[in-house]
């Protein structure tokens, strides 16, 4: 069967506050299938009216307890997912499902359990009808070695009985719950509009601006924010001015010069966005787009560099990079230093600052004709010399479409997948003179996740750490998660908030703090 997130069949909707819950009916009384419940069950092999599934005695049903199935870390959350195997709704007097927890030392009664999230019961085509639910709650910051996660459903019916199962876990209090400080937009595919929120530490998405940032205008106001258009991934923090800054504008079009050039800046302290300056046609003409922005301490006061790619015609394209200083005037300087044309690796990816041991611009691109392998290449622009170098990398063992680097050492590291069709997420290194990409470090648990390349996060490696989001086997939720990068192993990781199905799509997530 295919997993539950990729369900074609109807789906159903329930909000809670605090929790965001998944509902995806599926066409196979009450099981868990992530944590594994007591006894193990696979929700593949699964038929209506499941022995595994009919659990009427309280709390816990009458399987014998085991070793815990996964740990949790406190003060993160977690996605929880079951599937309610039978439906009995009573109509008029509806029940509902609900998740809980307790600890096992005390042998605890229905009573004693803790609730996490309250799920109405709902009526289906079919009372054979299988519905796989993904509900992200939030994990109590405690010790607890031998903790129940229990699941009821309560069909409040008084032909059915309270339906019960549990899963053996254990929850490790950490002593430093959260994350880096970070921001992101956070877009509705089903409307033109994206919020800017803040990340919390749980996974929840805190609003900052009032107004939403709409990505489509009608008007040609650039310093109004409701009809203005931000672009993907041209984010960057400067921590002396405190700064976010973004490339955005009125205009969507890239075609016939209308890239998007305005630079807008979102202050934490105010939460507002605002507008900073627009390109003219000397600081960037009309063949050049901005691909990304970076914060570089190039021995001018808070620099920003900009790098752009530039259509030469006849299908070829190079990239450039210019310094903007980010108080007034906001001055843009002349080219630095330029590739030569290309017509092969035309698909920017990723673009990262290092000052060690010289200040110098890596630029990640990837050839778009490359349909299973994703050939890249990695470019390099010398910001003392403006000499640029080109280098296929070596695509062999390990793709990549994101590049961080450690700025104590210079050294250049990245997240990869694997090659196509395996589930291989490492630490890689890539040294930017031979092409080499070589291990690090295996990520721990990688057959959690799926494999893909859209979780890079701007400014991603902090302290020998890299954080990234994935996307869970489970359902599909999106996860951020703390990587150290000498072992791969996981410090962090917390089910992001991104509502029914999973919706709500997180891009040009940056870190602004340790």
């Amino acid at each position: 069967k295919k997993a539950p997130h990729m369900n074609n069949q109807h789906s159903l909707i329930a909000l809670f506050v605090l929790i965001n819950i998944i509902l995806i009916p599926t066409k196979a009384h009450i099981c868990i299938y992530h944590p594994q419940q007591r006894g193990g069950w696979n929700v593949g092999d699964a038929q209506p009216g499941d022995s595994a599934c009919f659990q009427p005695t309280g709390p816990c049903g009458k399987t014998t307890a085991g070793s815990p199935s996964v740990n949790l870390v406190g003060g993160t959350s977690f996605s929880v997912g079951f599937q309610q195997n039978l439906n009995h709704y009573n109509p008029g007097h509806p029940g509902f499902l609900d998740l809980a927890y307790a600890s096992a030392s005390n042998n605890p009664t229905d009573d004693d359990f803790i609730h996490l999230a309250l799920i109405p019961d709902y009526w289906p085509h079919l009372q054979a009808q299988q519905t796989n639910f993904s509900v992200v709650v939030k994990v109590p910051n405690i010790d607890c070695d031998d903790c129940i996660l229990r699941l009821r459903y309560h069909p409040n019916k008084p032909t059915e009985p309270l339906f019960h199962n549990c899963a053996d876990i254990t929850i490790t209090k950490s002593s430093n719950p959260n994350f880096p400080e970070l921001y992101s937009f956070v877009q509705d595919p089903t409307t033109v509009a994206s919020k800017f929120v803040k990340v919390g530490s749980d996974g929840t998405l805190i609003p900052t601006t009032n107004a939403a940032i709409v990505h489509k205008s009608t008007q040609d106001n650039i310093a109004d924010l409701s009809n203005t258009y931000f672009a993907q991934g041209l984010t960057a923090y400067s921590p002396v001015s405190g700064l976010i800054y973004f490339v955005g504008d009125t205009q969507i079009r890239f075609a016939n010069g209308n890239a998007p050039r305005s630079i807008y800046a979102f202050d934490p302290l105010t939460n507002a966005i605002e507008y900073v300056k627009t390109l003219n046609n000397t600081e960037m003409n009309s063949h050049t787009q901005i691909n990304a922005l970076l914060y570089g301490n190039t021995g001018q006061k808070s620099p920003l560099i900009l790098v752009r790619q530039v259509d030469l015609g006849q299908y070829k394209f190079a990239y450039d990079v210019a310094i903007m200083q980010d108080i007034e005037p906001y001055y843009v300087s002349k080219t630095i230093g330029s590739t030569k044309g290309d017509s092969t690796f035309v698909n920017f990816f990723w673009a990262e600052y290092s000052q060690t041991p010289d200040p110098v611009v890596y630029i990640l691109a990837g050839d778009e004709n490359s349909l299973y392998d994703l050939k890249v290449e990695l470019n390099t622009i010398s910001l003392s010399s403006g000499a640029a170098t080109s280098i296929e990398l070596d695509y062999s063992k390990y793709t990549v479409s994101v590049i961080h680097v450690d700025d104590s050492t210079g050294k250049i590291y990245s997240i990869s997948p694997g090659l196509f069709g395996r589930q291989d997420w490492s630490v890689v290194a890539i040294n930017p003179k031979t092409g080499n990409i070589s291990l690090v470090a295996e990520i721990e648990n990688a057959s959690d996740f799926e494999t893909g390349y859209d979780g890079g996060v701007y400014n991603g490696l902090q302290n020998g750490v890299i954080y990234h989001k994935f996307r869970s086997v489970y359902d599909g939720r999106s996860i951020l998660a703390a990587i150290d990068i000498k072992t791969g192993k996981i410090l962090r990781q917390t089910a992001l908030h991104t509502g029914v199905n999973n919706l709500l799509d997180l891009h040009s997530t940056i870190i602004t703090s340790q």
